[in-house]
């Protein structure tokens, strides 16, 4: 979902497109959904486009609550 996301981001120049990603997903995706995101590609981003994996840094990790 994150690539088909970056997808649509693509013709933005790269900083705005990592920034639209990371605060679409931020603000869309449930705090589950972010934290499987960010840890599931922890060790390999290689299923990752190069946007998804850039805005994946910028993804706020899940708080409690």
């Amino acid at each position: 979902m994150a690539n088909q996301i970056a997808e649509f981001f693509q013709a933005y120049p790269e900083a705005e497109a990592v920034d639209a990603i990371a605060d679409h997903i931020n603000q869309f995706w449930t705090r589950r959904m972010r934290e499987d995101f960010r840890a599931g590609f922890a060790g390999d981003t290689g299923a990752l486009s190069p946007l998804a994996r850039k805005a994946r840094a910028k993804v706020k990790a899940a708080t409690p609550g």
